[in-house]
């Protein structure tokens, strides 16, 4: 599963994002970062939403499962993001090359290029990602990246609120990172009872 963070953490949020979408790019540093400062008590499980318009936005997908049936999910998601200007329009012979170039860094160069390359087009691969659009779909999802508490939804470019054991948390737009961060703990928070 694509957890960032323990997965047995005691809050756990649903992520729906698109490699290829520049908000979910922009907003990924501080994901991981409220789940640094949560001292383990926060994960965030990520969810494939393709959108249809991202012509790479499949084959990210597929490189970041392959990448995790070795372990290296996280650091891929990561990579992915953190480069998302230098292979987002990229012809799939340079996408592949980019691809390749970014498992060989995050494995250090222990990863079976081969296997990873194989896997990408692989059924359990597709499978996974079938099942989180399946999923998103379901749900409604309507752009990325969509956050869900308890099955709420935390608009991120717009005002929303949220309900956790009787506490409202509200805010105006959760588009800037810090105040993003600062939803994230307040949810925490209130999901505790702190």
């Amino acid at each position: 599963r694509d957890v960032k963070g323990d997965p047995n953490a005691p809050v756990l949020v649903f992520e729906y994002a698109d490699y290829q979408c520049p908000g979910c790019a922009s907003i990924n540093p501080k994901v991981n970062k409220a789940i640094e400062q949560s001292n383990g008590k926060l994960a965030v499980v990520y969810r494939s939403f393709l959108l249809s318009y991202h012509q790479n936005g499949t084959a990210a997908a597929s490189a970041a499962e392959a990448a995790g049936l070795q372990g290296y999910w996280k650091e891929y998601a990561d990579k992915l993001f953190a480069e998302q200007s230098e292979w987002e329009y990229a012809s799939s012979s340079e996408r592949t090359d980019y691809f390749n170039k970014y498992f060989e860094e995050v494995t250090d160069g222990k990863g079976d290029m081969e296997k990873f390359n194989a896997d990408i087009s692989s059924k359990e691969v597709s499978k996974k990602i079938n099942f989180d659009m399946g999923i998103g779909k379901r749900i409604d999802v309507s752009g990325t990246p969509a956050f869900y508490v308890d099955g709420q939804l935390i608009a991120w470019g717009s005002e929303g609120s949220v309900t956790i054991n009787g506490e409202t948390i509200s805010w105006d737009s959760a588009r800037s990172g810090d105040e993003f961060l600062k939803l994230l703990k307040d949810i925490v928070k209130a999901k505790l009872g702190e």
